[in-house]
């Protein structure tokens, strides 16, 4: 397996935005686009045959609402189809690996143990012809412990492709991740840290991690938040509380309620299906 990164971040800085990566990890269009862009040119540049052979382009497992990493994967395939096209080429594939169960939890601030443990009772499945023998790019954001781009690269192997490419945009250098664990939520969080700065962040698609930070929210600001978010927002965010089960969870319930009860008050359903609005877009 190879891995490719745009940047490093160790302990003596890095080249890294991290404002526009917490925009990136929260949803925003515009982060997303710039880091995809980035990714692709990185991997075109690289990566012999990504241009002419089989192709997959996948992201890390994701259940009906998608990763970070999902929103990014779908930018560098635009921009590889893009390349493929001009040259008369096919175009490479989209697969997904689909997870089981989505964690309440969040290894962004775990040790490397801590990370494999709560890892370790990951289910993923995939379609096996989209990945035997073809040439697989999974496309991440931070490498941090290879935790888990271990799970997805296990997954992956199972289906015994030609190659795989792990590509992210930054991997972190391992000492500095073995003492400050800790780097990984610091840079989730560098500009998206309430839900002020999240309703600040412009156009933008809810993801797991935005919704899990809001479910986080108190209920009462939860419910004054979204009188003050788009409509579209709002019901990404009520569509992704019902598919993911989160008013079944406990830590989520009360939370998720809130969310439910604003979109009926605010009949989204119907302007949702007036507009064609859907999950991831």
């Amino acid at each position: 397996m190879k891995v490719l990164a745009a940047y490093e971040v160790a302990e003596a800085g890095s080249a890294l935005d991290a404002v526009r990566y917490s925009r990136y990890k929260h949803g925003s269009a515009a982060a997303v686009a710039a880091f995809a862009e980035t990714l692709a040119g990185l991997a075109v540049a690289t990566l012999p045959g990504l241009l002419d052979g089989p192709v997959t382009i996948t992201a890390p497992a994701s259940r009906s609402v998608p990763i970070g990493a999902d929103l990014l994967a779908d930018g560098v395939l635009r921009a590889v189809n893009h390349e493929r096209a001009q040259r008369g080429t096919g175009p490479a594939v989209r697969a997904k690996l689909h997870r089981f169960a989505v964690p309440a939890g969040d290894y962004g601030g775990l040790s490397g143990v801590d990370r494999r443990a709560l890892l370790a009772a990951e289910r993923i499945s995939g379609i096996p012809e989209l990945f035997a023998g073809r040439d697989v790019v999974i496309v991440d954001d931070l490498w941090v412990t290879g935790a888990s781009a271990e799970v997805t690269v296990d997954a992956v192997a199972r289906y015994a492709p030609r190659s795989v490419t792990y590509l992210v945009i930054a991997t972190v250098e391992p000492g500095y991740a073995a003492r400050r664990p800790e780097v990984e939520a610091e840079l989730n969080h560098a500009a998206v840290d309430s839900l002020k700065a999240l309703g600040d962040l412009g156009p933008m698609t809810v993801n797991q991690r935005v919704c899990k930070f809001v479910l986080r929210q108190e209920p009462r600001a939860i419910g004054e938040w979204l009188e003050h978010v788009p409509a579209h927002t709002a019901w990404q965010l009520y569509a992704a509380v019902l598919a993911e089960g989160f008013l079944a969870e406990p830590g989520f319930a009360d939370a998720a309620r809130v969310i439910v009860n604003v979109a009926d008050g605010r009949d989204l359903d119907a302007a949702a299906a007036t507009h064609g609005w859907g999950l991831g877009g």
